[in-house]
């Protein structure tokens, strides 16, 4: 940060904390910009009668795969069990794709619904928005990397107008961002917000 300060006047940033890096810059806030889908108004559950989550990510460390994983492997909970189904899209880390696709296995031989599509195109992955009465944005806020970039995913994610459960990394809390249901980074949290939901 040393050379941000020494060559700029100025700052363009995506989150408020980066700001602390930067000396007494003048700076300009910019999340992103949004166009709204045209899909339908929230259905918040799909034709099983479940209520379907969708998780749509680069499958990493950073993103919030491993509490996916977790929550696959040990959630035992009969309510999730019976009343939700999981979508999870992405590409990334072999040993983790490869471990996601493992726990979603585990979570279906136990009598739940997940399945992991692996990277879809644009246009199935519209079809998978369609479906989602929940979407999930989990990166781990434990790492230095979260607390200075903002997630792209939530403005993909606020164009479908459904609730979005969100770990607390950045400033997402410090400004007025609407339809966030903020949680720990934790199997507990995650199985609480969805039922409240």
């Amino acid at each position: 940060h040393g050379l941000i300060n020494k060559i700029s006047s100025g700052v363009i940033a995506n989150s408020r904390n980066f700001l602390e890096i930067v000396n007494n810059k003048k700076y300009f806030i910019f999340r992103g910009s949004l166009k709204f889908s045209q899909l339908s108004e929230t259905k918040l559950t799909n034709s099983k009668n479940k209520t379907s989550a969708l998780f749509v990510s680069s499958i990493d460390e950073i993103r919030g795969t491993q509490l996916l994983i977790d929550f696959f492997n040990e959630t035992s909970n009969e309510y999730i069990i019976k009343n939700f189904s999981f979508m999870i899209t992405g590409r990334g880390d072999k040993s983790i794709m490869k471990s996601l696709d493992a726990s979603v296995k585990k979570f279906n031989s136990n009598g739940g619904d997940a399945t992991y599509y692996g990277y879809v195109s644009h246009k199935d992955l519209q079809k998978l928005y369609q479906k989602a009465g929940i979407l999930l944005a989990l990166q781990d806020p434990s790492l230095k990397f979260s607390k200075y970039c903002f997630p792209s995913k939530i403005f993909e994610y606020y164009q479908y107008n459904r609730p979005i459960v969100t770990t607390r990394i950045s400033d997402l809390d410090s400004d007025d961002f609407f339809n966030l249901n903020f949680i720990d980074y934790s199997i507990e949290s995650l199985s609480l917000i969805l039922i409240e939901i």
